[in-house]
């Protein structure tokens, strides 16, 4: 009887060493490599992080800890990285699009921390990741049995561009000809960060600086307020965003006179003439000084401007109809333009990302109809709507940025409208 107690005894115990044996992978697989929002803090003696932290260097710069559980937690809102990635390329005027090969299963390496830095036109780009040391050696192998010089080390061809793959330790580095890691100690006080991205002097509203993402409840904020918490301006409910597919105001208050020159989409509309949804510009001042989109080209093709005058507004757009429903919204513009300071300068965007998917792509649509003009603008809309076709997992898009670097861009998730 004793034997027989012992024998259950031991059979227990190792059900039960078996079981916790079990937990404790599937919690290291969890932490460490499952798919996760996960925030981490920059160190600036990293040379990783301060590929982003230091002041010179590429004009596009991206850092990210965890990368491989934060894009795999990403890719569960945007339905397709790979064709973003492409049309963020077409969009910002890459000279040869390219997409990063990836690390065996891992779309990246599992690494504590990635960043990458590239000039505009992706002519040249340094790539660096801390990767875990036992996948560092597994890759390195790997990578060295199988001739990959991507995964084991060694120079190859990238989109046309000559490309060096090196280890140093557990520190993999990717970097095209001409680029070097700079070991500079970049700047300290950047709080926790799901990314950090950081922008050079480049065309359009948003301002050069570091940027950092963090999650807030349900929503994602980029923020240039780089150790504190979202930051918005105040009156934003006077937009009267509920029936805007797009909006893009920009206010300029000196005194108690402020100027407003705004952009805006309205959803649900019917189709209108070439196809094109209900736009208005809606600006105050004396002279116009904003276009609908595509409207040289379109003129073109005969697409009438109609114009309207309402108090100090001036309104245009493609259709009366748009005209009629103007009047109604630049009584919220004037609230909301009577909240900003006394000498502030003020961008306020706005998104339905379903909405503004039917304007992008019927704009670009439009635009295609031209001839020779057409083709270079129109890819810019498609490839526009193609972003927005992926990214099914966000329902609106809010954005203000105040000059001159202050910035907010808020993604709120498609289940929390």
């Amino acid at each position: 009887m004793a034997e027989t107690e012992k024998k259950v005894s031991r059979a227990i115990w190792a059900r039960g060493i078996t079981v916790l044996l079990l937990i404790g992978v599937v919690g290291h697989v969890f932490y460490w490599y499952w798919p996760r929002r996960r925030a981490s803090v920059p160190s600036p003696t990293s040379p990783v992080a301060n590929l982003i932290l230091r002041e010179a260097g590429s004009e596009i710069r991206v850092w990210m800890p965890f990368p491989h559980q934060n894009l795999g937690s990403l890719e569960g809102r945007l339905d397709d990285m790979d064709s973003i990635g492409r049309a963020l390329q077409e969009l910002s005027g890459a000279a040869q699009p390219f997409e990063l090969p990836s690390f065996g299963p891992f779309r990246v390496p599992p690494a504590t921390e990635m960043a990458l830095a590239s000039d505009r036109a992706a002519t040249g780009f340094v790539a660096v990741a801390r990767v875990y040391p036992v996948a560092a050696w597994l890759f390195r192998a790997a990578g060295r049995l199988a001739g990959n010089p991507w995964m084991g080390g060694g120079d190859l061809i990238l989109g046309g561009r000559e490309v060096r793959v090196e280890w140093r330790g557990s520190l993999w580095i990717a970097r095209t000809k001409g680029e070097e890691l700079d070991q500079k100690i970049g700047r300290e006080g950047v709080g926790p960060s799901v990314m950090l991205l950081r922008l050079g002097s480049l065309p359009g509203p948003i301002p050069g600086g570091l940027y950092r993402l963090l999650a807030d409840g349900p929503r994602m904020v980029l923020t240039s307020n780089l150790s504190g918490g979202p930051d918005s301006p105040p009156g934003i409910e006077n937009l009267r965003l509920e029936d805007v597919a797009l909006a893009w105001i920009r206010v300029s208050k000196s005194g108690e006179s402020p100027v407003l020159n705004s952009l805006v989409a309205f959803s649900g509309g019917p189709t209108r003439q070439v196809d094109l949804p209900a736009l208005l510009v809606a600006e105050t001042g004396s002279s116009v000084s904003w276009q609908l989109p595509g409207e040289r080209i379109l003129d073109a093709i005969g697409a009438e401007v109609f114009e309207r005058s309402t108090g100090r507004w001036n309104l245009r757009s493609y259709d009366s109809e748009s005209l009629r429903r103007g009047e109604d919204l630049v009584a919220g513009l004037e609230a909301f333009a009577r909240g900003v300071g006394p000498t502030q300068v003020l961008t306020v965007g706005y998104m339905d990302l379903v909405e503004a998917f039917r304007v992008a792509l019927g704009v670009g649509e439009a635009l295609d109809q031209v001839p020779i003009f057409g083709g270079t603008e129109a890819r810019r809309w498609l490839a526009f709507a193609r972003i927005l076709e992926d990214m099914s997992g966000i329902s609106q898009v809010f954005l203000w940025v105040t000059e001159p670097n202050r910035l907010e861009l808020q993604f709120w998730p498609a289940a929390a409208n």
